[in-house]
């Protein structure tokens, strides 16, 4: 089958589902206060670097900024259900 089955909510961002993520929410490594708009606030990654460990996120409130995922072992973003 074709068929990929997307990251499940509350999973980390990583190197090896970050092409599959749809949306997703501060993570367990957040230090960036309340720069995507509160803590159940979701977002989209626009762009990824898997070499240095940062994304690119668009937030639904607009902003936006890059963020770690795996860089110094640090994930400042998880999975989160994009129907929400």
């Amino acid at each position: 089958s074709s068929l990929t089955a997307l990251p499940r909510p509350g999973s980390l961002v990583t190197t090896s589902n970050v092409e599959d993520v749809k949306a997703v929410q501060r993570g367990p490594g957040w230090m960036w206060g309340e720069q995507d708009g509160g803590a159940r606030c979701l977002g989209h990654i626009l762009e990824f670097d898997k070499e240095t460990g940062w994304a690119t996120v668009r937030w639904n409130s607009g902003r936006t900024n890059k963020y770690r995922f795996g860089f110094d072992g640090k994930h400042d973003l998880q999975c989160a259900d994009p129907f929400k």
